[in-house]
């Protein structure tokens, strides 16, 4: 399962979230979430909220990975990360 807790000034807080069915193995398969899961889980709560987001990522390979800082990069939506513990 994957998680955003989202918090607007003047509202009450939100939980949005996506659970992950593992299949069984797969040869070259990844267990877990993938950087487009975690993208499209995003892009809901942007639209959810309707403003622009603030992700607060621990160090989880996937969180850092390459592909991760270029879609958060050019998301349109205007999120931006902080990275905790810091690297």
């Amino acid at each position: 399962m994957a998680a955003l807790i989202c918090a607007k000034a003047g509202h009450r807080p939100r939980l949005i979230y996506r659970t992950h069915l593992d299949r069984g193995p797969a040869k070259g398969r990844r267990k877990g979430f993938t950087e487009t899961d975690y993208a499209r889980l995003m892009d809901a709560a942007h639209q959810q909220l309707g403003g622009p987001i603030v992700l607060v990522w621990d160090n989880l390979n996937t969180h850092v990975s390459r592909t991760m800082r270029e879609l958060i990069a050019g998301d349109a939506s205007g999120a931006a990360c902080v990275d905790r513990p810091p690297r």
